[in-house]
């Protein structure tokens, strides 16, 4: 079928440039298109290459760690069983500061206890204990060939630690804790446990 173009000489070449135009902006877009995205995969591609080599020199390093580790005899489970005990000396230690740390004059105490032993009674411990709150607990035993006064100069002692007012000033309470019967030779003894309770701060 033929085609008759009735548009001026002018407007004919106008509209064949106007085609050519647009066809070669197509052409530069489409470039763009595939340039872009083929930027995207080489950035990923170099980011993944530098991720796998540092996870690479990583495993080195534990690897070299582990064989330090082994050439010094190191054995883990000992590591962890030293730690154990420095947390429970670090307890322990917090614990002696709390009681150390009152500002009672031990040395008095000590000779207080001392000067209020009956005859028949001899100290085994003294040692400060944390159970409902912070005690001092005096361990200690008692004979006699007469076994009403094994019970009486426990009782004495307990009695003259608490009328004391030197060393009970810094205790709320002094009681006698469990009485326990033993023999050694002959003679009847009997064990117990004074807990003197401190004051609240």
């Amino acid at each position: 079928m033929a085609t008759i173009n009735l548009l001026p000489n002018a407007r004919k070449q106008a509209a064949g440039r106007a085609k050519k135009i647009d066809l070669a902006g197509a052409l530069k877009f489409s470039k763009y298109i595939l340039i872009i995205p083929a930027a995207v995969l080489s950035a990923l591609f170099i980011v993944l290459t530098a991720l796998a080599a540092q996870v690479k020199n990583n495993e080195r390093r534990a690897a070299a760690i582990e064989q330090k580790i082994a050439g010094l005899g190191i054995d883990m489970k000992e590591v962890g069983s030293l730690d154990k005990i420095i947390k429970e000396l670090g307890g322990k230690l917090a614990f002696y500061r709390e009681a150390l740390g009152r500002g009672v004059r031990w040395s008095e105490k000590l000779s207080r206890i001392n000067n209020a032993l009956p005859p028949h009674v001899w100290l085994t411990a003294i040692e400060i204990e944390k159970k409902k709150g912070l005690e001092l607990a005096i361990k200690g035993s008692a004979t006699s060939a007469i076994d009403p006064e094994i019970i009486a100069s426990v009782s004495e002692f307990s009695s003259r630690l608490k009328k004391d007012p030197s060393f009970a000033n810094d205790f709320e309470e002094i009681e006698l804790g469990p009485v326990n019967s033993d023999e050694t030779g002959r003679l009847p003894v009997v064990k117990f446990i004074l807990y003197c309770k401190f004051r609240r701060q």
